[in-house]
């Protein structure tokens, strides 16, 4: 149980070897990853100036900004189309004369009484 604690109480101490301050995975390893090779076999990166990582951010706004730009038009337009249709289905409905159900042919005028009122 003395083991544990003394264990916790050296990370105490060490603040650095905790997990949240150790270096992650491959964080900075790029030199010593090829230090046993020559110098030409190095792979070099590409730096860019600050104008181009500027530009090259604000093309991706700009191409971003277009995109939502588009995706709201289009929705608008789907939703008014369906908005349309559905009024028209509301209103073809209110103005159309409704139609009995039943049948004329069922209905049989010569066989019928005359219906007297008795007041």
């Amino acid at each position: 149980m003395s083991s544990i604690q003394d264990m916790n109480n050296r990370t105490k101490q060490n603040r650095n070897l905790r997990p949240s301050k150790r270096a992650k995975f491959k964080e900075n390893n790029r030199e010593t990853k090829c230090a046993g090779s020559n110098q030409e076999d190095k792979p070099t990166f590409k730096e860019f100036s600050e104008f181009q990582v500027e530009k090259t951010i604000d093309k991706f706004r700009q191409e971003a900004k277009s995109k939502k730009r588009l995706e709201l038009i289009l929705l608008i337009v789907f939703l008014g189309v369906a908005d349309s249709l559905i009024a028209y289905e509301i209103i073809s409905t209110k103005d159309s004369p409704k139609k009995s159900e039943i049948k004329e042919s069922t209905i049989d005028y010569d066989t019928s009484p005359p219906i007297t009122w008795s007041g």
